[in-house]
This record gives structure tokens, C-alpha cells and sequence, in this order.
């Protein structure tokens, strides 16, 4: 798995679970193109009120997800 930080060194995504070094580098070049998209981007809300996204590709597979927010402002700035 694979994790995006921001430059204060805070969680922005986590990758799922791969079963080889490769197959991660493949995502994260997947996540590369499909990040320009912002369809790609889908926002969730749990029942407590947190806020969180997954990033997808092209086959509506999940490359990525971000940790809770406590805020829709701060899902955006985290997209």
C-alpha cells in the first residue's frame, strides 16, 4: 500500500492493499492520471457527520481513500 502526505506530514490518501511492489507502482501511476479527473472523485459522509473521499479510475476501481474530516471545507481542500 501506498500513502499521500501533504508537506506538514499529514495523511491526505491511502492506497487498498497490493499483493506486489509493482502492482502498487502500477496504482499510483493510475491515481496519477485519473486525480486530473474530478469525477474520479467520490465524496462519502458517514452517520457520525465525517467527511471522506475515495479516489477511482476509469473502472470505477477504488485506488485510494482520505482519512475522516471533520468538515465538507476540509474534504475540499484535502481533494
Amino acid at each position: 500500500m501506498f500513502a499521500l502526505r501533504a508537506g506538514n506530514h499529514e495523511t491526505i490518501l491511502e492506497s487498498r492493499v497490493y499483493w506486489s511492489r509493482q502492482a502498487a507502482l502500477d496504482a499510483v501511476e493510475t491515481l496519477r492520471k485519473s486525480s486530473q479527473n474530478l469525477n474520479n472523485f467520490i465524496r462519502h459522509e458517514t452517520s457520525d457527520g465525517t467527511h471522506f473521499f475515495e479516489v477511482r479510475d476509469g473502472q470505477s476501481q477504488m485506488l485510494a481513500r482520505s482519512p475522516g474530516c471533520a468538515s465538507k471545507s476540509g474534504l475540499t481542500a484535502g481533494i
